[in-house]
């Protein structure tokens, strides 16, 4: 088996191989609980208006085409697929006309970085569609 990526899902170089870990099944059962990975902090901005929101609320809101792939103006914001609200802030900026959006660890040198070059924190309650 060929095992070319972490269990975080970083990739290691082309070409590495790493044995002591373990492809990561997205339905594993980590105490009782099945935890899919498409379930599980996907995060989407509308570069139009800055909305947030996660892939099941898109969904729920019928936002999604037939691959179950947000629909335009939606994007997905680049980070972990397991990021949560506990840890991760999830940060935009409005620039050249459009919103960006950004996934970052929670109170640390990254964040207060981004919010001196204009980005600001969405808050929690403010995700949804």
């Amino acid at each position: 088996m060929d095992l070319t990526f972490v269990s975080r899902g970083f990739p290691l170089p082309y070409g590495s191989r790493c044995h002591f870990l373990r492809p990561v099944d997205s339905t594993r059962v980590y105490e009782g609980l099945a935890l899919p990975s498409a379930a599980v902090g996907a995060f989407f901005i509308n570069y139009e208006d800055g909305r947030i929101a996660t892939r099941d609320q898109l969904q729920e809101a019928d936002l999604v085409d037939e691959d179950v792939r947000p629909v335009k103006p939606w994007h997905q914001i680049q980070g972990p697929i397991d990021a949560s609200t506990m840890w991760y802030v999830v940060m935009r900026k409005r620039e050249r006309g459009i919103f960006m959006g950004q996934l970052t660890v929670r109170h640390t040198g990254q964040q207060a970085s981004l919010e001196e070059r204009g980005w600001e924190e969405v808050p929690i309650a403010a995700i949804g569609v």
